[in-house]
């Protein structure tokens, strides 16, 4: 099992495009060294900085839903059928509880 918290966190919108920001310059850097070094530490940081950018989005999905409920079920449907519709082969689901 993978848990990804949802955190207690009221940002505005500004410092969600700060962190998506911040966020993708680190994972970037993290590919780039795997690309680069190819070593098992190298994937641990890319590893790390992924799910850095996944908790940024989570909590964006977070501000959607408070702003707009039931938003982020119905959007989640329709992200997997234009997936499906262009063509994507999906290889694993992953399935999210709330608690």
């Amino acid at each position: 099992m993978i848990l990804i918290p949802v955190l207690k966190k009221d940002h505005d919108w500004d410092k969600h495009m700060e962190k998506v920001d911040e966020e993708s310059q680190e994972l970037n850097k993290a590919i780039q060294e795997v690309v680069s070094n190819k070593d098992e530490k190298s994937l641990d940081h890319v590893a790390e900085e992924a799910f850095d950018i996944i908790q940024v989005a989570i909590g964006i999905l977070d501000k959607v839903e408070k702003e707009s409920y039931g938003i982020v079920k119905k959007m989640s449907g329709k992200h997997y059928g234009k997936l499906v519709y262009r063509g994507w082969r999906i290889d694993k689901v992953l399935r999210v509880e709330e608690d």
